[in-house]
């Protein structure tokens, strides 16, 4: 064995694959159009090509031996037509330039090596194969058995002794070297295609940041701003990010409060994020916003060492829109508040005048100055119906006044049920017997004690009651039951009368609403019974419901806790 010519051929090898690193180092990652780069990268080849016959182990004049069927075999295998013949057409151009017997051999050698690296190359598209090692060294054992055929085209017999000279130490040291550099290629070209997909959803990342109507940023622990998205930086007042971060080098001192700074800090510190944390702060043109924040800390954030990374959503429009609504409700409630002292004030004003209308109204039915004719008598009887009618309108609206005003007083005390809501039975009596009303009062136990306001009591019973004896016509009938469920105390006032609508029912607890009022004014009333009662029954920790349909009547119920809670 020629050991001389094994380590030539090692040698060269050797420079083929060092060759191949600089390739990559240097030329591999140039960023140009397709079609330019592949004739470049085969420009490249060429010169590698010659580089490798300039350093051959050389049998004779003429005939000399290099690894460029090992180079242009892979490269036309990983870098396909144009790479491929070009180098080619570059080395067969040098090979024919040095001449000597060996020179059709030589071309022969350059362009068998080329077709077998595009054949391998399609054979393994077609089957989407990727190039294992022992792909590359079936390659590799193919392309020389090939070069040895060449070189049956040196002269005869001398082409025989070539052949018994090179045919091991190129069999066996050849493949690997396809291998080794077939490896190297595979490499280069998995981490460019790693690369070039990094670089990829770098770029849609950064396309998402920067178009993401969200501010987007990362400051400090201090509050120097060290990166912004373009929303980050409009919304700051900036016209880029490079601008906001060299403005914003301390966001301390943009916050109009500092101790929402340092609120926002130890929120981070303590559970490392923080959701919906709303700050007020100064724009570079001096304009005061509202931001919404998210953020989360990244680093030691047990010391002062870390960082912030956040989005921001301006909520300024929002922001000031809320402090509106409630500078119009305050107001709304302080116009409302005098509304119902004014009321007040005036139902005062008008009690005492009608008080002594009512007097002298029944001094004079009780004749105590001396008779009265059936004309002045009949009179005197409509000054008086019309006096107490005013009289419990304008009590009806001192109430409501107290109530929207908060100055109606809460005094329970254990009452009788049954004596309570005889005394208003009783005070109802005479409109009861004048209608002609079929009244009953069932009660499930008699002697019940209940803690509750006696006045408002009485009056929920009156005004429910009145209510029930009014909208009923002649010959109806109107009920009382009470009834004791659950420690509570429900009572009911039921009625045959008009009934109300279920479009009604959402509206009669309301403030001057009546039950006819979508109809006709047929009844007297300020519309207001109804509203104090289902204050009076909230004031008692109650509630109260209605059952009711046009035609056929309606059942108010109320319940309430037996004793105090």
């Amino acid at each position: 064995m020629n050991t001389e010519l094994i380590i030539s051929l090692i040698n060269n090898a050797a420079l083929l694959l060092a060759i191949g690193v600089l390739y990559e180092v240097f030329f591999y990652n140039i960023t140009m159009k397709a079609c330019s780069k592949s004739v470049t990268v085969g420009i490249i080849i060429g010169l590698i090509g010659i580089a490798l016959m300039l350093n051959p182990w050389e049998l004779s004049p003429g005939i000399f031996f290099d690894t460029r069927t090992i180079l242009l075999s892979t490269v036309a295998l990983f870098f396909g037509f144009i790479p491929a013949v070009v180098g080619a057409l570059i080395i067969i151009s040098y090979r024919l330039y040095v001449g000597g017997v060996g020179m059709v051999a030589g071309v022969a050698t350059t362009v068998s090596s080329v077709i077998l690296g595009l054949l391998w190359r399609k054979y393994h598209e077609r089957l989407q194969n990727l190039f294992g090692m022992f792909d590359l060294y079936v390659l590799g054992i193919l392309v020389h058995i090939v070069m040895l055929m060449c070189m049956l085209l040196l002269p005869w017999p001398f082409a025989f002794e070539v052949l018994s000279r090179i045919s091991f130490p190129v069999m066996l040291i050849y493949p690997i070297g396809t291998v080794l550099l077939g490896n190297l290629l595979k490499n280069q070209i998995s981490r460019k295609r790693i690369q070039d997909a990094l670089k990829e959803n770098e770029a849609q990342l950064q396309n998402f940041i920067d178009n993401v109507p969200v501010g987007i940023y990362r400051t400090n622990y201090e509050g120097k701003m060290l990166q912004t998205n373009p929303e980050m930086a409009h919304i700051l007042g900036m016209n880029s990010p490079k601008e906001a971060i060299n403005y914003f080098r301390n966001m301390d001192e943009r916050y109009i409060s500092p101790n929402r700074r340092k609120e926002l800090i130890t929120i981070l510190k303590k559970q490392g994020y923080v959701n919906n944390f709303e700050c007020e702060l100064l724009r570079a043109d001096g304009k005061h916003i509202w931001l919404l924040i998210h953020a989360r800390t990244s680093g030691d954030i047990k010391g002062d060492k870390f960082t912030i990374d956040g989005f921001a959503v301006d909520i300024t429009e929002h922001k000031e829109t809320e402090i509106a609504l409630v500078k119009a409700k305050i107001l709304a409630e302080e116009s409302n508040r005098t509304k119902s002292e004014f009321l007040a004030n005036m139902s005062h004003e008008l009690r005492t005048p009608l008080n002594s209308v009512l007097g002298f109204s029944h001094i004079l039915m009780d004749k105590t100055f001396g008779d009265l004719n059936d004309k002045q008598m009949k009179y005197v009887d409509h000054i008086l119906k019309s006096g107490t009618h005013l009289l419990e309108v304008i009590n009806d609206i001192l109430d409501i006044s107290k109530i929207e005003s908060g100055n109606m007083n809460y005094e329970p005390e254990y009452i009788n049920l049954q004596q309570v809501i005889n005394e208003v039975v009783l005070t109802m009596e005479p409109m009861i017997k004048s209608k002609f009303i079929d009244f009953k009062f069932d009660m499930e136990s008699e002697n019940l004690e209940v803690y509750a306001d006696k006045t408002k009591f009485k009056q929920i019973i009156f005004n429910l009651l009145s209510n029930a004896v009014k909208f009923t016509p002649n010959n109806g009938k109107v009920w009382v039951t009470t009834k004791i469920v659950n420690n509570n105390i429900s009572v009911s006032i039921s009625d045959t009368g008009i009934g109300i609508s279920p479009k009604e029912q959402e509206l009669i607890f309301k403030p001057f609403k009546q039950v006819d009022s979508f109809y006709n004014r047929s009844y007297e009333g300020t519309g207001l019974g109804l509203a104090i009662v289902k204050h009076y029954v909230g004031m008692h920790s109650g509630e109260m419901q209605v059952e009711s349909e046009v035609g056929k009547g309606s059942t108010f119920t109320f319940t309430m806790p037996i004793d105090s809670i």
